[in-house]
């Protein structure tokens, strides 16, 4: 699909995309990947970043297993406050064109 004001295509992350990637790379059980694949789904929403400070440490775990895998990734923004501090702001970026590929491919 185009997107016609940015000329490139738009790749969108379904349930099964996500769960399928999850399946092939890590090995878990259906039921769970696919628990895992729609609590990531739920936390990104239509996003393709979000902060960290949404996730729970024990969800947080999850996003470390999917960043080792290469589904995700960690960025972070600094910017200088009024008083002269750095403040930083750590985001995940779910990795598309990974998780596709992932999801077409089994990998060993």
């Amino acid at each position: 699909m185009k997107n016609a004001g940015r000329g490139y295509a738009m790749n969108i992350i379904t349930l099964e995309n996500l769960s399928t990637a999850i399946a092939n790379r890590i090995g878990i059980d259906i039921k769970e990947d696919r628990r895992d694949a729609g609590f990531v789904l739920d936390i990104f929403g239509f996003d393709d970043r979000v902060i960290d400070n949404v996730l729970d440490p024990e969800d947080r775990q999850l996003f470390y297993i999917l960043e080792e895998e290469g589904m995700l990734t960690t960025e972070r923004e600094e910017t200088t406050l009024y008083d002269g501090r750095e403040w930083r702001t750590h985001y995940w970026q779910i990795k598309k064109e990974t998780i596709l590929r992932y999801a077409d491919h089994a990998i060993p």
